[in-house]
């Protein structure tokens, strides 16, 4: 083995799932940022120009914009950080359902609830595959078999 290069450890199942989700959760969630505050630029475009309403909405969705893509930043970095950490898996699967759960009420608030919908949970759940395939492999390293 070269200096500096270190072997993926056999014993995390997951960590494929786990890199390729987190890139792609950091990544979509830097562009995220970028749309708020977009968003929230318009919106206070709309303010001053007289539509206060639709401003004050385009606002709204700006800052729910800025918690998701908070969200999918922090499970990214997360994500990558401890694909190999099986003691971690069942943190990162919790960051995955904060992120389902938050998906799935923004959609609501938002009144816009549609098969889209399926399309935006599919990166939480693999993310969730790849933890609980740690998990899994923690549990077995342990002894339990569970």
């Amino acid at each position: 083995m070269q200096p500096g290069h270190m072997t993926p450890p056999a014993q995390a199942p997951g960590r494929k799932f786990l890199l390729v989700c987190g890139i792609l959760y950091a990544v979509f969630g830097g562009l995220g940022i970028i749309g708020a505050a977009a968003l929230q630029t318009g919106g206070a475009i709309l303010g001053e120009v007289g539509l206060g309403s639709l401003g004050a909405e385009v606002n709204r969705l700006a800052f729910l914009a800025f918690i998701a893509s908070g969200i999918m930043i922090v499970a990214g970095v997360l994500g990558i950080a401890w694909k190999d950490k099986l003691e971690k898996a069942q943190v990162l699967i919790g960051i995955a359902v904060i992120s389902i759960a938050f998906d799935v009420i923004s959609s609501i608030i938002l009144g816009a609830l549609s098969p889209m919908i399926i399309i935006s949970l599919a990166l939480p759940t693999l993310f969730i595959v790849g933890a609980v395939l740690n998990k899994n492999a923690l549990s077995a390293r342990a002894g339990t078999g569970a």
